[in-house]
């Protein structure tokens, strides 16, 4: 039984000799990721309707150097109009990239979105909030502040028919139909729309407006408005 006793605490001695040697590999350790430095094409934009599709303006940043793949990283560029520290932000989030563009027509939404005049210029605000996948570990870039100008984008007015005869037996008939396209593509708002119409080499220099609506004038009234027209 000493034997047996003797051998038992010789096993476990050896064991805990071996244990007491084995190294255990350190956990890896990983480095703190750093905020992003961000950069823009331009310092100044005043875009045309020509540049509607365009890309009028693009912006780039650094890597964050998270400790893990970069194609996961995550960022959200941050708009907002100067003066107001991003209460009122319009955002673009991506994954993985370092560069995104904007066409005319998207600065231009966002410009009249937060109601903007027309052909005044005015800052708008710019930074990239960076972090993992998961939100973890944000960083936020440095504030690039920009001009823009935004501009008219104006509806495509079509008519039903280049020229028609007005007689009185047809009247009460419909002469012309007016359609147009939608203004300002990206805008969400209400917009208020009316027919201009003057006699042909005036310009409209006098013009007389039509309310809005899918316009649809009867011979009668098309009649009566030419002989106004005509009389000016």
């Amino acid at each position: 039984m000493n034997t047996i006793k003797k051998l038992l605490l010789l096993l476990v001695g050896v064991s805990s000799f071996v244990a007491a040697c084995t190294k255990l590999e350190d956990l890896p350790f990983y480095l703190n990721g750093n905020p992003v430095v961000l950069t823009a094409s331009k310092t100044a934009v005043t875009p045309a309707v020509g540049d509607s599709n365009n890309a009028v303006i693009s912006f780039s940043w650094t890597n964050p150097k998270y400790s893990s793949d970069s194609s996961g990283f995550k960022y959200i560029l941050e708009i907002d109009s100067t003066g107001r520290n991003f209460a009122k932000k319009v955002t673009r989030e991506l994954t993985g990239g370092l560069t995104t563009s904007f066409t005319g027509r998207e600065i231009n939404t966002i410009l009249l979105q937060y109601g903007l005049n027309l052909g005044t210029a005015y800052n708008l605000d710019f930074r990239v909030v960076s972090s993992y996948n998961n939100n973890n570990e944000r960083y936020t870039s440095n504030i690039l502040k920009i001009a823009f100008t935004p501009y008219a984008d104006p509806s495509v007015l079509t008519a039903s028919t280049a020229s028609t005869t007005l007689d009185l037996n047809s009247a009460s008939q419909k002469a012309i139909t007016f359609n147009w396209t939608g203004a300002f593509k990206g805008y969400v708002g209400n917009i208020t729309y009316s027919i201009q119409y003057d006699s042909a080499g005036k310009n409209f220099a006098n013009p007389k407006n039509i309310a809005g609506g899918v316009a649809v004038f009867t011979k009668d009234l098309n009649h009566q408005d030419l002989n106004q027209t005509a009389l000016d």
